[in-house]
């Protein structure tokens, strides 16, 4: 006996009610417990940000399994308003909090610092503090058009999920930036299992040469990239893949077969931009 659905809070029950439209009961139930066990988690998530990675990645996976890849874009696009709606509501909510100026001080400019919230102080890195332990402003990102030629810190370097039929990829592995982890996948399933973008930016490689994900299973999968991935394509043609590269976060990669020119761009994108 499979144990209950559940949900938290509106933002679950609404995810839970259209996908009971949408596909059988007894479906319904069985995709949910896959994807309960696949992500490990005993409900939906509430907030904005988790719900859309549970809903694309482990939901999305589960769909596909049980419906296949035409029939689970649909059922995707019908879920993608209610994901959309959370994160209106979130970014308003933000802005309401930016918005809102503490009393100053008696001889003090209440316009000469940036009000800092608490949950952003809570995740800025140690670097991200002055002297005096105050938070700083953070920057502003880099352009992506151009290079800055500047290093990055080694805690922003991405993880690798490579998606080939090689077995020799630890090749590729031995030359990237030390702290680059590497992981290889050989289904869509296993892609999606893999992809946790709550440790640090992560960077999906899909092998032209030896393919074992096809590219609009994918796309099926991921709708919209999240801002902490991207999707490199390794090996196809140009003309081929146009219309995926097109779409924001999707990149496709100059490199020659062979793994050591594939560390080369790799290396460079991932220290220079």
């Amino acid at each position: 006996m499979s144990s209950p659905v559940k949900a938290s809070g509106p933002l679950g029950y609404s995810v839970l009610e259209a996908l009971g439209t949408l596909l059988a009961p007894d479906l319904c139930e069985r995709v949910l417990e896959r994807a309960f066990r696949v992500s490990g988690r005993r409900a939906v998530p509430e907030e904005a940000g988790a719900a859309r990675l549970f809903v694309e990645g482990a939901l999305a996976s589960a769909i596909v399994e049980a419906v296949g890849p035409e029939t689970a874009r649909f059922v995707l696009e019908d879920l993608d308003p209610i994901l959309r709606l959370a994160e209106s509501q979130v970014v308003g909510r933000d802005e309401q909090q930016v918005a809102t100026v503490r009393p100053a001080a008696a001889g003090h400019d209440p316009y000469s610092a940036p009000t800092v919230r608490p949950d952003v102080m809570e995740t800025r890195r140690p670097d991200a503090l002055d002297q005096d332990g105050v938070p700083t402003a953070a920057p502003e990102p880099p352009e992506p058009e151009a290079s800055s030629g500047v290093m990055r810190r080694p805690s922003t370097l991405p993880q690798l999920v490579i998606a080939t039929a090689a077995t020799g990829y630890h090749e590729l592995a031995n030359g990237l930036p030390s702290g680059v982890r590497v992981l290889r996948v050989t289904d869509a399933f296993e892609l999606f299992t893999a992809l946790d973008t709550r440790v640090g930016p992560v960077w999906i490689l899909v092998d032209g040469y030896r393919a074992t994900v096809d590219l609009t299973t994918l796309a099926t999968f991921l709708p919209r990239v999240p801002e902490a991935c991207e999707v490199m394509l390794w090996g196809f043609d140009a003309d081929v893949v146009g219309g995926f590269v097109r779409k924001r976060g999707w990149r496709l990669l100059a490199a020659e077969e062979g793994w050591d020119d594939l560390a080369a761009e790799l290396t460079s994108a991932m220290l220079f931009g």
